[in-house]
């Protein structure tokens, strides 16, 4: 049975799959996997974390001292760019219609769907076709796809401050591969399949986070807000990818997508800023939606940009 040659058919199929049938279970029959380690830690969001550091570290591996300069030339911007647009556009949104927003969509759950990347997303899909430079910049859209930058913005609105120690948390499993794949080939070699063999776990945990009935009752906002997310992200992303930066344009689109741990925020803000409270429960669900809709659209995206550009998949050394 080629099962696996199935699952690669579907973009982004090794993260996408899984994601899919843990969201059925997660709906319909989550205790079923709630009975504790090991089984809870590998299939639910329990172990997430986990899984998110070791992509960090197998990544690392891969990443030569030689290249940084490349990654900071090309990765450095494009973040740049990416977040500068949102932080704008989000102040600019604040600024307009207030706390409110407009059709529903409130400042908080504005702020936090456009601030927001799915980072292992982002990596299965570019996986096959990624280079040195498109997988550095994953450690990076893992840093700020965490909880710190949507709270550097709505703590900023309301005077609060940031904890830095979830930014180093990030930075040392990275760190750890970079330092251990330079100083031994043999560690690189070592850890170069590991991101396919963790990718289908994060996509089942990914799914098990996701509640389709919850979701589903938020469709009309959770669409606008996905079409307003989608241009404020992939059209000037992709531009500055493309004609600026020279690049295949993939890596600007696959990057765009909501992660899952953005269902933590509304929480997280109504906490430190009591402004927010009002707004948290129905944030919550609108992002679900979002995260829902771009978990499954942005790798058809993504591949319709790899097809028009004509990228080949990365020669296996």
């Amino acid at each position: 049975m080629k099962l696996v040659e199935k699952i690669q058919k579907v973009p982004a199929g090794m993260l996408l799959v899984p994601t899919i049938i843990g969201a059925i279970i997660h709906t319909f029959c989550p205790q079923i996997l709630e009975i504790g380690d090991p089984t809870q830690v590998m299939f639910t969001k329990d172990g997430m974390q986990l899984c998110i550091g070791l992509l960090l570290f197998f990544t690392g591996t891969q990443l030569s001292v030689s290249q940084l300069k490349l990654v900071a030339k090309k990765g450095l911007p494009f973040l740049l760019v990416k977040y500068g647009i949102a932080y704008g556009v989000a102040l600019l949104y604040l600024a307009a219609f207030g706390q409110d927003g407009f059709f529903g969509i409130s400042f908080l759950a504005l702020a936090t769907a456009i601030t927001s990347c799915n980072g292992a997303l982002y990596m299965g899909i570019i996986e096959p076709y990624g280079n040195a430079v498109d997988f550095a910049l994953f450690g990076i859209l893992m840093m700020f796809s965490m909880p710190v930058l949507p709270m550097v913005l709505l703590s900023g609105a309301n005077g609060g401050g940031i904890n830095w120690l979830s930014i180093v948390s990030l930075i040392v499993p990275f760190a750890l591969g970079m330092i251990l794949g330079n100083l031994d080939p043999k560690f690189k070699d070592m850890f170069k399949s590991g991101n396919s063999c963790v990718l289908p776990f994060i996509g089942f945990q990914f799914g098990a986070v996701i509640n389709l009935a919850e979701a589903a009752k938020q469709i009309p906002a959770g669409i606008l807000l996905t079409v307003i997310f989608y241009i404020i992200s992939i059209i000037p992303l992709y531009f500055f990818d493309r004609k600026v930066l020279k690049g295949g344009g993939y890596a600007s689109v696959a990057s765009c997508s909501v992660a899952g741990v953005a269902l933590s925020i509304p929480t997280m803000a109504a906490a430190a800023a009591p402004v927010y409270e009002a707004y948290a429960g129905i944030a919550i669900s609108q992002l679900a939606m979002i995260m829902f809709i771009t978990t499954f659209a942005t790798p058809y995206i993504t591949q319709f940009v790899i097809d028009k550009n004509h990228v080949q998949k990365r020669i296996e050394e």
